[in-house]
C-alpha cells in the first residue's frame, strides 16, 4: 500500500535525481484553476454585474408616480423624488423618505426589474 510519506518519498527521489520536468508542467497545473476561474466568471460573477446595472438603471428612471416594493418589504408611491432619495406614500397620511439603492422594484411597470417570472405573476391574479 502506497502511503503518503511513500509517495513524498518518491517525489523527492525524482527531484533529486534530476528528473526532466514533463513538457507542459506548468500550464498543465494551472489549466484545470483558469477553467474553473473561467466558469466561476461565466456563471457567477457577470450575472451579478448583469443585476447590477439592471438595477443602476431602474433607480435612475423612479419617477412620481411609481408604485414601487422597497428592499424591506415596504409597498407604496413615490410621492417626490429627490437627489438621492425618494418620498414614498404607505398610506393615508403615512410618508417616508427611502434611499434610492433600496427601491427593488418598479410594481407598475412590466420590465426586466420583477424578479418573478410573467408566468408566476398571471398564475397570481386568477
Amino acid at each position: 500500500m502506497l502511503t503518503l510519506n511513500n509517495l513524498f518519498g518518491l517525489t523527492l527521489a525524482q527531484a533529486q535525481n534530476g528528473a526532466e520536468a514533463q513538457p507542459g508542467g506548468l500550464i498543465g497545473a494551472l489549466l484545470p484553476f483558469i477553467l474553473i476561474f473561467v466558469i466561476m466568471y461565466m456563471v457567477l460573477i457577470r450575472p451579478q454585474q448583469k443585476r447590477n446595472k439592471q438595477h443602476q438603471e431602474m433607480i435612475k428612471r423612479l419617477k412620481a408616480g411609481d408604485e414601487i416594493v422597497t428592499a424591506g418589504g415596504l409597498h407604496g408611491r413615490i410621492t417626490e423624488v429627490k437627489v438621492d432619495s425618494v418620498i414614498v406614500k404607505l398610506a393615508e397620511n403615512v410618508e417616508v423618505e427611502v434611499a434610492r439603492p433600496s427601491v427593488h422594484t418598479i410594481k407598475n411597470q412590466d420590465s426586466e426589474e420583477s424578479p418573478e417570472p410573467k408566468q408566476q405573476q398571471s398564475a397570481k391574479k386568477n
